[in-house]
């Protein structure tokens, strides 16, 4: 016997925006709702230090905050935070962000690891429709990984000036659409 799908959507009338439910056998199969991930950049803000001002006017990220770009979906589709003297480093739970495709946190003063994938965490390369990532000029430290070579749509990865050691894995020059490294 196959399962029963169906979706349910609506509309959000103080937020204009479009919510679905998918479900298969009853149960709920659908990506984290809005206020989910309203809740995810919220918690960028008590990582990073010097975020936008825009950031503590509203509670909104997809409304009213500076360098966050969101689908009708209230999906975030592009980071473009960089020259904001960002501090602390790049959370791994940005690679919950799956519709976002412009990362861009350039010429900032981020530290740590470039954040990858384990059996508990996410990680940037779980960004599987990401384009570009632009991660220049900040103090990044380690390693790049081999697994940034799975996000098979990257088009443009920008690391340099910084402290990451090592050379290019393999992996990035084998991407089918990649135009820079």
């Amino acid at each position: 016997m196959s399962g029963v799908e169906f979706e349910l959507c609506g509309t959000f009338v103080s937020r204009e925006s479009r919510w679905c439910k998918k479900f298969k056998n009853g149960h709920i199969s659908s990506p984290p709702s809005p206020r989910a991930w309203a809740a995810l950049l919220l918690s960028l803000k008590d990582q990073w230090g010097n975020t936008p001002s825009s950031w503590n006017i509203s509670d909104d990220p997809c409304g009213a905050w500076d360098g966050i770009t969101c689908n009708n979906d209230s999906r975030v589709t592009a980071l473009a935070l960089n020259l904001n003297n960002l501090t602390g480093e790049i959370p791994s739970s940005l690679g919950k962000l799956s519709k976002l495709y412009w990362l861009d946190l350039a010429e900032n003063q981020l530290t740590g690891p470039l954040p990858v994938s384990t059996p508990v965490d996410p990680g940037l390369d779980l960004l599987k429709k990401a384009k570009h990532f632009l991660l220049n000029q900040n103090q990044l430290e380690g390693s790049i990984p081999a697994t940034i070579g799975e996000v098979q749509t990257l088009e443009v990865l920008v690391i340099e000036y910084g402290p990451l050691q090592g050379s290019l894995p393999p992996e990035l020059f084998g991407l089918p659409q990649i135009q820079q490294v």
